[in-house]
C-alpha cells in the first residue's frame, strides 16, 4: 500500500514543498516561512505593569517599504505544544517612522519615535483568543493574533516604529513566535510525532529515530535513519512525506484499519508518504540508512518528515506495523535580524539588539 511514489525525485519533491507564505508583509522577512528561533511574550503577556503608564514596548523594523498598514498579526510560537487560553489586555498603539535602525537604536522608547508619530489604536480592551494545542510540527503557526487599527496608518517608508503601551491585562500566558541574533549554519528543528505499533513477538514498539550532519557553507548535508524492533529479516519501507495534516483526501493523523485491537496496538499514519524506498532489516530487526544531498536555500522553511512501514501479516488484520515519525524543519543562515525592542517599565528603559517578534503588517 504505501510503496507509492517512488518515481518522484527528491529535486522534485522539494521544488513542490517549498510552497512559501507570502513574505512581501512579514517582518523581518527571513522568517516569512520558517519557524523563528526565539519566543516572547511580551507586550502582550509579559512585562511589569506600573502605575497609570503599565508597560511600554517599541519594536523597531528595518526597511519597511511605503504602505497603508490597517492592522498587526502575530503567530504564536510552534514549537509549543500546548493550547494558550484567552487573554484580555487594555492596548494603545503608537507608529512613526523610526529615528534609528535596529542595529543602532535609541535608549528609550521616546528616542526612537521619528516622523509621522500617530496613535493608530487607541487605549481600548483587546481580547486575544484561545488557540488549541498543537503537534509540533505545524512549522511555522498562522498568524492567529489579530490587532485592528482606528483607521490605516500611512507609512511613509523606512525603518518602522511600533509601541505597544498594556495598562491592565487578565492572566494567562501566550508564547509568540520570534527571532533573534544572527547564525551562519542553523541546525534544523528537531521533532518527533506520535509512537508506533508492535512488530509479532515483540515487547517494544517499533522506532525511528533520525541524524544530520550537514554544512551550509560547503552546501551539503548527510541523513541517517535508524529503526528497532522491526520484523526480523524482513522489508522495511522509509517513506519521506513533506505534510503531517494530509495525505491526499485523507486528514492525518490516521489510525490504520485492523489494528486497534490487534496485537500491535495502533499503528497510526503520521504522514504523507511522497517518496517511498524499501531496504532490509538486519536479523536483530534493526535498520539504518544514509543518504547524502546537495543543501541550499530551497530547504528554507521545509518540513521534511519520515516513518518506517514493514510487513507484518500476523500483527494485525492490516498487514503492517509502523513507527513513529520525525522531522526536521530547516532554517537557512541569517545575518542579525532587521529588528530591534525597547521595553521601559517604570520609566526605566531596556535595549534588546537584534531581536524582537515576527508580525505581519496588513
Amino acid at each position: 500500500m504505501f510503496v507509492r511514489n517512488t518515481t518522484m525525485s527528491a529535486a522534485t519533491a522539494l521544488t513542490l514543498s517549498t510552497v512559501l507564505m507570502s513574505q512581501s508583509r512579514v517582518y523581518p522577512t527571513h522568517w516569512a516561512s520558517a519557524e523563528g528561533n526565539d519566543t516572547i511574550q511580551k507586550p502582550f503577556t509579559s512585562g511589569r505593569l506600573v502605575g497609570s503608564v503599565g508597560y511600554r514596548y517599541l519594536q523597531i523594523l528595518d526597511g519597511v517599504p511605503a504602505s497603508s498598514i490597517q492592522r498587526l498579526r502575530f503567530r504564536r510560537n510552534g514549537a509549543a505544544q500546548s493550547a494558550f487560553k484567552a487573554v484580555s489586555l487594555t492596548l494603545e498603539i503608537t507608529a512613526s517612522v523610526a529615528k534609528a535602525s535596529a542595529a543602532s537604536p535609541w535608549t528609550t522608547v521616546d528616542a526612537n519615535h521619528g516622523t509621522g508619530k500617530t496613535i493608530v489604536r487607541r487605549l481600548a480592551v483587546l481580547n486575544m483568543p484561545a488557540t488549541t494545542a498543537r503537534t509540533p510540527l505545524t512549522l511555522p503557526s498562522p498568524f492567529e493574533y489579530d490587532v485592528p487599527f482606528d483607521k490605516p496608518y500611512g507609512f511613509a517608508g523606512g525603518n518602522l516604529a511600533l509601541e505597544f503601551r498594556v495598562t491592565s491585562r487578565g492572566n494567562g500566558a501566550i508564547a509568540l513566535d520570534a527571532c533573534r541574533g544572527s547564525n551562519s549554519d542553523p541546525n534544523p528543528l528537531a521533532n518527533s510525532l506520535g509512537s508506533g505499533c508492535k512488530a509479532y513477538g515483540e515487547t517494544s514498539r517499533v522506532s525511528l529515530s533520525h541524524g544530520i550532519s550537514h554544512s551550509w557553507q560547503k552546501g551539503t548535508t548527510t541523513w541517517t535513519f535508524s529503526g528497532n524492533n522491526l520484523p526480523p529479516s524482513g522489508v522495511v519501507v522509509l517513506a519521506l512525506g513533506f505534510d503531517n495534516a494530509h495525505w491526499g483526501a485523507l486528514p492525518l493523523p490516521l489510525t490504520l484499519p485492523g489494528t486497534s485491537n490487534a496485537p500491535s496496538g495502533v499503528c497510526t499514519l503520521f504522514i504523507s508518504p511522497d517518496v517511498t524506498a524499501a531496504f532490509p532489516v538486519q536479523a536483530n530487526g534493526r535498520f539504518s540508512q544514509t543518504f547524502s544531498l546537495g543543501l541550499d536555500m530551497r530547504f528554507h522553511g521545509l518540513d521534511v518528515h519520515a516513518q518506517l512501514f514493514a510487513p507484518d501479516a500476523r500483527a494485525n488484520a492490516f498487514g503492517w506495523v509502523v513507527s513513529n515519525a520525525v522531522s526536521r524543519h530547516w532554517i537557512a543562515p541569517w545575518t542579525p535580524v532587521a529588528t530591534s525592542y525597547i521595553d521601559e517599565v517604570g520609566g526605566s528603559p531596556t535595549v534588546h539588539k537584534h531581536e524582537g517578534l515576527i508580525l505581519e503588517l496588513r
